[in-house]
């Protein structure tokens, strides 16, 4: 007896390499004369629509060592005594529990039935099959073998499928947690390849509307793409190289459902008013199983697309203005928290002079066009270099070097008047400014400190602008507390009342008197 894997070759002709579909049998006996007789009792024949394809081995160690390599292999023929008496039964137990191979079929065959009886031996073993080598004729070892291929290939599918729920549970519940629409149209094509085993190369995600423009929401933009198709990400689709691709999207996205085709396959994602489209190149066509999961995959990723559309314009709205498509508040805060990293930062609130009257005399519509011009400008001027939000109604703030963020260079851009409904619109603008220096300050700090600064140059009669020095934020913080102070001393009765003479310099004479609040203390 050998371990030695053996092959037969046939002499007469070179062996080809065979790419058809066929089914892997492992004859596993010590009996050299059992292969020859199984090779040439299934020589030529198919089972199911596939031909057969043989392996031997003459010894349950050289059969466990070509398992641990080949997978693939459908049914073993597998004899009970070779190196041992219980060989094979010691071999059955291995395949199960120690290379997992549950789907694989096991046909015991044996010329000695005394050393395992057939009752105790399916009792105690999983197989699928007991046959002795006497009873076991050509016609018999036919229907064997079809019996196990039918219930193989059943056992595999129901496990594909199981595998492919099993991944798009896993996908589904790893996508919902992408909030941007770029992470998640990534997460969909690795998915997908996942799922289906193929490469990413010309797969392609795209959805209805611009990521960039609101206003654009008919055209079709690529959110993700891989292989040659990678560089198209977020171009409008009719830039891309792969015209049938693209038509075959269109097409998918103009009747609303999937479309698959020998070539491709596109997956058709729709949530409330959100359309996408999963397109995958293929050089064959799908098969059911695969058609069936992708299906099941679609829907979800139709719920996980609607979410993440969802997030991000929750994430948007959080940080920007709706009107100016600028920063607000809460992104210009961020905005202070990053220059504040960069030497020689400042911070510049603009104020509208006479806003009011402008929403007051030409309807606020008007008053939103003059925003937007105003917005526009400044992206323009100041958007390469400074960050730009709108912090309320009429006020705008600008963070960015202070060779742009001072009076000379926002009164500048200001010089020439805007246009607004074809009309020229000259504007007037107060200015409150503050250095970013190198403390760590918080961003609400410096906000508020530029803030103070605006309020003291509204106020001004002689400047239009004022820096802010520490004084003021004094200043202030003294005032709030008088203030503060005083209302509660006057409800807690605590003023004097004072009563001070009005005289009549040019006689001497009382005119009248004045009654003054104040602090007994004071």
């Amino acid at each position: 007896m050998t371990d030695e894997l053996l092959e037969i070759i046939d002499d007469c002709a070179p062996e080809q390499a065979d790419d058809r579909p066929h089914w892997h049998i492992l004859v596993v006996d010590d009996d050299l004369e059992v292969h020859a007789a199984t090779r040439f009792a299934l020589e030529g024949v198919e089972l199911l629509g596939r031909h057969l394809k043989l392996s031997y081995a003459s010894s349950g160690q050289a059969a466990l060592a070509m398992l641990r390599q080949e997978q693939s292999v459908a049914v073993i023929l597998l004899d009970v005594v070779m190196e041992n008496q219980d060989s094979g039964l010691q071999l059955v137990g291995k395949i199960r529990d120690e290379l997992q191979l549950q789907q694989l079929r096991i046909i015991l065959r044996t010329g000695q039935p005394g050393y395992a009886p057939e009752l105790e031996v399916f009792a105690r073993y999983d197989i699928n099959d007991y046959r002795t080598k006497a009873e076991l004729n050509r016609t018999r070892l036919l229907t064997s073998l079809c019996a196990a291929l039918r219930a193989y290939e059943q056992i595999r599918i129901i496990a594909e499928n199981r595998r492919g729920l099993e991944l798009i549970v896993h996908a589904s519940a790893e996508l919902m947690e992408r909030h941007a629409l770029n992470a998640f149209a990534e997460g969909v094509l690795t998915q997908i390849t996942v799922l289906l085993g193929l490469p990413l190369e010309g797969v392609v995600c795209v959805q209805r509307g611009s990521p960039f423009d609101s206003s654009d929401q008919q055209g079709l933009f690529v959110v993700g793409a891989a292989g040659q198709l990678a560089s198209c990400i977020a171009q409008p689709l009719e830039q891309i190289a792969d015209t049938q691709a693209a038509q075959h999207i269109r097409q998918c996205m103009h009747v609303q459902q999937h479309q698959f085709s020998h070539q491709n396959t596109c997956l058709y994602l729709h949530s409330g008013r959100h359309e996408a489209v999963v397109y995958l190149a293929g050089p064959s066509s799908l098969r059911t199983l695969d058609r069936q999961l992708l299906e099941v995959f679609a829907a979800n990723l139709s719920a996980c697309f609607g979410n993440v559309r969802l997030v991000e314009q929750l994430e948007y709205l959080a940080y920007h203005d709706p009107l100016s498509g600028l920063h607000n508040r809460a992104g210009f805060l961020l905005d202070i928290e990053r220059a504040s990293q960069q030497p020689k930062q400042a911070i510049a609130l603009l104020d509208i002079a006479h806003f009011a009257d402008l929403n007051d005399g030409l309807g606020h519509d008007f008053g939103n066009r003059v925003l937007c011009s105003l917005a526009e400008r400044m992206r323009q001027q100041l958007g390469e270099h400074c960050q730009l939000a709108r912090i309320s109604a009429d006020v705008f703030g600008i963070v960015g070097p202070e060779q742009q963020v001072n009076p000379e260079w926002l009164y500048g851009m200001l010089a020439s008047p805007l246009t607004v409904d074809d009309m020229p619109l000259p504007l007037q603008a107060a200015l409150g400014l503050c250095s970013l220096l190198q403390e760590a300050e918080n961003p609400l700090t410096l906000l508020k400190r530029a803030n103070i600064a605006l309020n003291r140059a509204k106020k001004s009669l002689q400047a239009q602008h004022e820096y802010f020095i520490p004084d003021m934020e004094d200043n202030t913080r003294w005032r709030l507390e008088i203030i503060h102070q005083l209302r509660q001393d006057f409800a807690d009765n605590k003023l004097a009342m004072w009563y001070q003479p009005q005289i009549n310099l040019a006689n001497g004479e009382v005119h009248g008197v004045e009654a003054l609040m104040r602090w007994p203390d004071g």
